[in-house]
């Protein structure tokens, strides 16, 4: 595009020499850009359009290889959330991230999805609401995946899959806390470990 001092210029000589067809291009061109996003997240690659913009959260530095992991969740406000584990294959994150290979989510309309090792989705579970708490244990010597919400528990195996971590998916009006292991301890959910 010209700098403005040559748009000027050019719009000038235009007008001067009464070049209507070039007064119009000229015109078009600075209506435009107004009409379109401008690049950066959640504008689509045609920009002219937002896409819904997702952000992938990852829990802490640490990769999970050995032992057992156990992370808690207080959803504060629920309007679209998903937590779950990630392995490095999730780059993206600004999306969602239950295609990516080796991860496993649950989202709060009661649908999960698990690709150990293969895409698996299951609809009609317990739903996440405001308030609720839910618990994540994973434990990678045996190879299994539990998930505590309220009365619900649901479990998978991620087999041999290694190198995971911890992650929430939400819209930017979501909000959630990592329950620190003291208060979750103190949570009916975990009174029978």
């Amino acid at each position: 595009m010209l700098e403005e001092d040559a748009l000027r210029r050019l719009k000038t000589d235009a007008r001067y020499y009464g070049l209507v067809g070039l007064r119009w291009l000229l015109e078009q061109a600075e209506l435009a850009p107004q009409g379109q996003f401008q690049p950066g997240p959640g504008v689509s690659p045609e920009q002219n359009r937002l896409r819904v913009m997702y952000g992938v959260a990852v829990v802490g530095d640490a990769v999970l290889v050995t032992g057992r992991h156990r992370i808690t969740y207080e959803v504060l406000t629920a309007d679209y959330v998903g937590v779950g584990l990630i392995s490095d294959s999730c780059v993206s994150k600004d999306q969602e991230f239950h295609k990516t290979s080796n991860s496993c989510v649950y989202y709060m309309s009661g649908v999960f999805y698990s690709n150990f090792p293969y895409h698996r989705k299951e609809e009609n579970l317990e739903k996440i609401d405001n308030g609720d708490f839910i618990s994540i244990l994973v434990d990678m010597d045996k190879g299994f995946v539990e998930y505590k919400l309220k009365n619900f528990t649901k479990m998978i195996s991620i087999g041999r899959a290694r190198r995971l971590r911890f992650a929430v998916t939400m819209k930017v009006s979501s909000r959630i806390r990592i329950v620190p292991e003291e208060e979750a301890n103190g949570l009916s959910m975990h009174k029978n470990r």
